[in-house]
């Protein structure tokens, strides 16, 4: 999936995508969006209007997935959501392993 692509629309729909190494199936629950702001030249802080920088989906897998923290000798947890992004300008992110089931 591209970022071009994203939408509310897609809130609902049944996706195929790749987390902690497996493939799963989930819902997307939500659209996020992620801002910054831009560097201003003239006060050399980065205070300038806020861009759109990354978009992405907020993902309901089926089953949760276990995800090792750390090095192996500290305790895994359990993830049953996660985000999907990619940045705008380049689509460069794990939002391109998420892909939509008909």
């Amino acid at each position: 999936m591209k970022t071009s692509e994203v939408n509310k629309s897609l809130v609902g729909k049944r996706v195929n995508c790749i987390f902690s190494g497996e493939k799963t199936q989930g819902t997307i629950i939500d659209i996020v969006s992620y801002s910054s702001p831009t560097y201003n030249r003239e006060t050399r802080f980065w205070d300038g209007p806020e861009v759109e920088v990354s978009r992405g989906v907020k993902i309901r897998l089926d089953k949760p997935v276990c995800v090792v923290a750390g090095d192996f000798n500290t305790e895994s947890w359990w993830q049953s959501e996660f985000e999907s992004t990619a940045r705008i300008f380049d689509d460069w992110g794990n939002l391109s392993h998420v892909e939509l089931i008909d």
